[in-house]
């Protein structure tokens, strides 16, 4: 450990791991150095922890959508037969069309989604929030938005890693009159470009040669769609008010206590590592020291500005930087993103603590290899800490299938039960 005070360095044989804490008290990653290459990598400082909280006076949930598909996609937009037959006023015979639980696209047809939502009455004069879209994948890149007949929103994306649309209605805006308090709320969609598969995940598929099932065809659609009335969410971050290392046996771990800045709410992080290992394991845990229940929305597990090259990672899928250092999350819902040097780890929690009460968040790994070799080594590290793997029920690839599908001829393993 370093000897200044608001530097915290954790150095093994196989990696040195560096956190400041001078900016405010926060608790920060400076950088990276891989030992075994000898190379150094900024972290740029981000965050190791902050979350959202919800604050919403009322959150509703859009829950099912009717859609039709329409005309090929290079149509122009106006001349499609679904906006050319009205699909985007509010009343509209959709009876026969196809329902979904979140709107699914098509890549060379236009698609036409409908759903509506119900305001509370005493929620007029209020902020509304609509948040609406997916993170990149099962989403689509062109989408125009109507609410109640009138175009709202026309958002295209194209980059691989995006943030749904967030259309916040402020009763000074000009659009807050298009919001119904006494009735229903239509929402339209007219999308094209769906975007269901990656390289990324046409690569897992090969991975290993049991894996008879397409992987994208089983992933977490990560797609929101909700309303709010008043702030939608809060962020929290913290400050650093203690730390001290242990030693057991061959392991360190550094203790790092957290206060979140005005709000009740404590955190500790627990940084664990082994002189001759090549990974850091970090874990979190959040307490709600107040006297009212909190609703705990995100968690931001890490946010990283790096000089490297980033893959893009996925839903249980790490992020890997130069292909000698991977960032992961250890639970198969975490979603790592990287983009253009910056990786990101988040946590969709959606828990209630209420007071006293303490969740524990997901598991960061982080881990250095020789140049090229972080693949191999992410698998290396969870073949070690998978138990399916162990105990030869399963390949750890396979997040989505079920346990003990596979025989196996070897003493003292029970061949696949039903």
């Amino acid at each position: 450990m370093s000897k200044n005070k608001s530097i915290l360095r954790i150095d093994n044989q196989k990696f040195s791991y560096e956190l400041d804490t001078s900016e405010s008290g926060s608790l920060r990653a400076v950088g990276i150095t891989n030992k075994i290459t000898g190379d150094h990598f900024d972290l740029g400082r981000g965050d190791e922890l902050k979350l959202w909280i919800d604050t919403a006076i009322s959150r509703i949930e859009i829950k099912n959508w009717k859609q039709a598909i329409t005309a090929p996609s290079d149509t122009d937009p106006n001349e499609d037969t679904g906006f050319k037959s009205g699909y985007f006023h509010s009343k509209v015979d959709d009876e026969l069309w196809q329902r979904y639980i979140i709107p699914l696209g098509s890549q060379d047809r236009y698609t036409w989604a409908r759903t509506s939502f119900a305001l509370p009455p005493d929620s007029a004069g209020k902020p509304v929030t609509i948040v609406l879209g997916g993170y990149g994948l099962y989403d689509s890149d062109w989408i125009r938005v109507f609410l109640n007949g009138t175009e709202i929103l026309l958002r295209v994306e194209t980059a691989r890693w995006r943030e749904p649309a967030v259309l916040r209605f402020g009763p000074e805006d000009d659009n807050y009159k298009l919001l119904c308090f006494d009735g229903d709320n239509v929402l339209a969609l007219q999308m094209k470009d769906y975007r269901a598969e990656t390289a990324k995940l046409q690569e897992a598929n090969s991975v290993d040669p049991r894996n008879k099932m397409e992987i994208g065809m089983c992933t977490p659609i990560l797609f929101d769609q909700y309303i709010t009335v008043g702030k939608p969410a809060e962020a929290i971050d913290f400050v650093v008010r203690s730390h001290e290392t242990q030693t057991k046996n061959e392991t360190t771990e550094l203790i790092v206590k957290l206060q979140a800045r005005e709000k009740p709410i404590h955190a500790e992080i627990r940084y664990v590592w082994e002189d001759d290992s090549p990974t850091l394991r970090r874990f979190t845990a959040i307490t709600n020291s107040g006297s009212t229940a909190i609703c705990l929305l995100d968690a931001e597990l890490g946010d990283y500005e790096t000089n490297g090259a980033a893959s893009e990672g996925f839903v249980g899928f790490p992020v890997h930087v130069n292909s000698q250092l991977f960032f992961s999350l250890a639970h198969p819902a975490g979603l790592c993103q990287g983009l253009n040097g910056r990786v990101r780890l988040t946590q969709f929690a959606g828990k209630t603590l209420s007071p006293g009460d303490t969740v524990d968040l997901m598991e960061v790994v982080v881990g250095a290899a020789g140049e090229g070799q972080s693949p191999a080594a992410f698998r290396d590290h969870i073949q070690e800490r998978c138990r399916r793997v162990a105990r030869k029920h399963d390949k750890p690839y396979a997040l989505f299938e079920c346990c003990g599908t596979w025989e196996t001829d070897e003493e003292g393993y029970v061949i696949s039960e039903e």
